[in-house]
């Protein structure tokens, strides 16, 4: 079940959440401390992709991120380390 999805432009997540039959939200991080919130899909531009998934597992969400992970290999292992502290699991997809 889709419970909400959070922009910074209200009127992209309001079209998308009439949809999907949904709540919007501008606040990331009031949506990641939701407690019936228990997955956080990531989809937004690289530069933020680190903050809001450390933050996400750090409330003990599963966090699935687009790619590319993050801008840098440091914040790459900043992630890492966020999900060691985290009840989160990791996971990677290898296409081929």
């Amino acid at each position: 079940q889709l419970i909400s999805i959070s922009s910074q432009i209200y009127s992209h997540a309001e079209t998308q959440a009439k949809k999907f039959g949904c709540e919007t939200d501008v606040n990331w991080r009031a949506t990641i401390e939701r407690p019936d919130v228990d997955v956080v899909i990531v989809c937004t531009p690289p530069e933020s992709h680190a903050e809001i998934c450390i933050a996400a597992m750090r409330a003990g969400k599963y966090v699935l991120c687009e790619k590319p992970l993050s801008k840098t290999i440091q914040e790459a292992e900043l992630m890492l380390q966020g999900l060691g502290r985290s009840q989160s699991h990791g996971h990677q997809y290898w296409g081929l």
